[in-house]
C-alpha cells in the first residue's frame, strides 16, 4: 500500500471521523515528531468565510496554555484542505466511555466535569467560545478502572473549529441532531446566539448524561428544539436514586433557559457539583432525607493534573443555598461547663451560697474568699448591704462621685469627637465633573490589532463607587465602572458583568474637554487602547 503524504505529515493511521472531516495519526516528518492530524471536509474548507473564522480561532486557540486543552503545533491549508495538527493523546472520548460501561460514578463524573470547565474558563478569559461542548468532544487521556473514583484525565478539545461555527444551524441534519442535544435556548432564537453561557449550559448537559448515561432531552431535531426552549430540565435523580439530591439542583440551574439565571461561569458548574457529590445533608433540613446515603468527598483536579479539593461554591443570584454546610454553634468553652456545673450564686431570692450559715445572709461580693472556701469557716458571717443604714457623709460621697462620673464622661465625649474632627482625613476624592456624561469611539487591542466600537458612560461619584458602565460589540462585553483614583490620571477598576470578558484597570488621559484617550491593562500588561469623544 503507497504511503499517503499530506504536504509535510506522513499519514498512518485513520483515528476518526465525522461530517467536519477526519481524525488522523500523522508523523511530522520535518520534526520527527508523532501528532494528530485534522483535515476539514473539502466543504467547509472551501467556504471562505468558516475558512477565515478557522484560522482565528485557531490561533487564538494555540495561545491557550489550559493543561486540559490539547496543544495546537500548527495549523492552515494544505492543496485546498484546512487543518489542524495537534498533539496526539491516547485515549477514549467521554461519549464512547459513557456507551461501553454505562453511568459513571458521580465523583468520576464531577471530576471531569472540573477539568472540562477549567479548559472553558481559560477560553472564555480569551474570548474564545467552543459552541460544541459535548462528550465526543471530551478526551479522557488516562484509562479507567470500573468501580474505582480515580478520574481520567479530560482534554475539551474541537477548540478553533467549533467555535468557527457562529451559525449553529447546519447544513447537514445529522450534525446538527449530534449536537443540539446539548445547545443552550437562545442558540434556535434569532440573533448573535448567546454568548460564553452557552457553554456552561452544554457542560450542565454533560453533566446529566454522565452521571445517568442520558443526555437531557432526546427525539428529532424538532423535539429537541421544543425541549431546549420550553422544557422543565430532567433532574438526574428520578433516572438514578442513588445520587445525591442536591444533585438534581446543581443540573436544574445550569439548564435555565434565561442566561442570567445559570451559572455565570463553567467553573461555577463545577464548584456547586463538587459541593453537591461531597455532602449529604443540605443546611436547614428538617431531617427527612437525614437518612439518605450521601457520597464520599473527592478532591477536584488542579491545573497540572494534581488534585486538590476547591474552595466553596460562591452563592449567585437566587439560586438555593441548600449547597452550603450547617453552620455548628460554638463549642463550649471548658471552663463555661465547669462554672455552670459548681456555680454557688443564688438562683433565687433567699437561697443561700455553701458558706453561708443561716437564710437570708451570703458572701458579699468583693470578700476576696471563694464561696465554701475554709476562710468562710474562720469568718462570721456578714450582713448584705441593704441591711445596713446609709449615713448623711456617705450619701455626699455618693453624690460627689456621680458628679466626677458625668462631668468625665462629658469630657471623654468632648475629646472624642475633637480627635475625629482632627483625623478625619481629607474629604473624598470625586470624578472630574468634565468626564460625566456619555462617551463613544474605537478600542484597539495591541496582541491582535482587531479593532471595535465602544461606548462608556459615566457618572459623579467618589473613589470606590460605582461610577458608570463600559460596553462594546464583541461578544456582547459589559462591564461596570468603579472608580480607583485621581491624580495626573483618572483611574477606573472594569469589572465585567456580561460576556467572557476579565477585569482590567482603565486608565483614562484628558485631551481637552470632549475627548479622552485611555489604556486598559490587566495583570499589569496593557491589553487595549482606545480614544472617546462626547457622544
Amino acid at each position: 500500500m503507497a504511503e499517503e503524504r499530506f504536504g509535510p505529515y506522513r499519514i498512518e493511521g485513520l483515528i476518526g471521523a465525522g461530517a467536519m472531516g477526519e481524525v488522523h495519526r500523522a508523523t511530522d516528518v520535518r520534526k520527527d515528531r508523532a501528532v494528530a492530524l485534522k483535515r476539514l471536509s473539502s466543504a467547509h474548507s472551501g467556504d471562505e468565510g468558516f475558512a477565515t473564522r478557522f484560522r482565528r480561532e485557531a490561533e487564538m486557540t494555540a495561545r491557550l496554555s489550559e493543561p486540559h486543552v490539547i496543544p495546537i503545533h500548527d495549523y492552515g491549508e494544505i492543496d485546498g484542505r484546512l487543518f489542524l495538527d495537534m498533539r496526539l493523546v491516547e485515549g477514549i472520548d467521554l461519549g464512547t466511555a459513557l456507551g461501553s460501561q454505562g453511568p459513571m460514578d458521580p465523583l468520576r463524573a464531577v471530576a471531569i466535569v472540573e477539568q472540562v470547565a477549567a479548559a472553558l474558563d481559560a477560553a472564555h478569559r480569551a474570548q474564545l467560545i467552543h459552541r460544541d461542548v459535548k462528550p465526543s468532544n471530551i478526551l479522557l487521556a488516562d484509562p479507567e478502572v470500573p468501580g474505582t473514583a480515580a478520574p481520567a484525565f479530560a482534554y475539551l478539545i474541537d477548540f478553533g473549529i467549533a467555535s468557527s461555527l457562529r451559525d449553529s444551524r447546519l447544513t447537514s441534519q445529522s450534525t446538527l441532531i449530534g449536537t443540539a442535544g446539548y445547545m443552550a435556548p437562545e442558540r434556535f432564537k434569532p440573533g448573535p446566539g448567546g454568548d460564553h453561557r452557552v457553554d456552561v449550559y452544554a457542560l450542565g448537559c454533560v453533566l446529566h448524561e454522565a452521571v445517568t448515561g442520558a443526555a437531557p432531552f432526546r427525539g428529532t431535531i424538532e423535539q429537541l428544539m421544543h425541549a431546549h426552549l420550553h422544557a422543565a430540565p430532567p433532574r438526574p435523580g428520578a433516572l438514578r436514586h442513588d445520587l445525591p439530591h442536591q444533585l438534581d439542583d446543581v443540573v436544574a440551574t445550569a439548564l435555565e433557559k434565561e442566561p442570567e439565571n445559570r451559572y455565570q461561569r463553567a467553573g461555577e458548574l463545577a464548584a456547586a457539583a463538587r459541593a453537591a457529590v461531597s455532602r449529604v445533608t443540605p443546611p436547614g433540613a428538617d431531617g427527612a432525607d437525614a437518612g439518605r446515603t450521601g457520597v464520599l468527598p473527592s478532591a477536584a483536579p488542579g491545573p497540572t493534573g494534581q488534585y486538590a479539593p476547591p474552595g466553596p461554591p460562591r452563592p449567585t443570584g437566587s439560586r438555593s443555598n441548600a449547597l452550603w454546610g450547617p453552620v455548628s454553634p460554638p463549642p463550649t468553652r471548658a471552663h463555661d461547663a465547669g462554672e455552670a456545673a459548681t456555680s454557688t450564686t443564688p438562683t433565687h431570692p433567699g437561697a443561700t451560697s455553701p458558706g453561708a450559715t443561716s437564710p437570708g445572709v451570703t458572701t458579699p461580693p468583693g470578700s476576696g474568699t471563694l464561696p465554701g472556701s475554709t476562710d468562710d469557716l474562720k469568718r462570721p458571717p456578714s450582713p448584705t448591704l441593704g441591711d445596713a443604714p446609709t449615713s448623711p457623709r456617705r450619701r455626699r460621697g455618693l453624690v460627689i462621685g456621680a458628679v466626677v462620673i458625668v462631668l468625665v464622661a462629658l469630657l471623654a465625649a468632648g475629646g472624642t469627637y475633637w480627635w475625629r474632627t482632627q483625623n478625619a482625613g481629607p474629604a473624598p476624592v470625586a470624578l472630574p465633573a468634565g468626564l460625566v456624561g456619555g462617551w463613544a469611539g474605537e478600542q484597539t487591542e495591541p496582541g491582535t490589532g482587531r479593532t471595535f466600537p465602544i461606548r462608556i458612560d459615566l457618572q459623579a461619584g467618589d473613589v470606590g463607587a460605582k461610577v458608570g458602565q463600559m460596553a462594546f460589540s464583541v461578544y456582547d462585553c459589559r462591564f461596570d465602572l468603579y472608580l480607583t483614583a485621581v491624580a495626573e490620571t483618572t483611574d477606573l477598576d472594569a469589572r465585567p458583568v456580561s460576556g467572557p470578558c476579565t477585569e482590567g484597570l482603565v486608565r483614562i488621559n484628558p485631551e481637552g474637554t470632549d475627548r479622552f484617550s485611555y489604556e486598559t491593562s490587566a495583570a499589569g500588561t496593557v491589553v487595549a487602547r482606545g480614544t472617546m469623544n462626547r457622544a
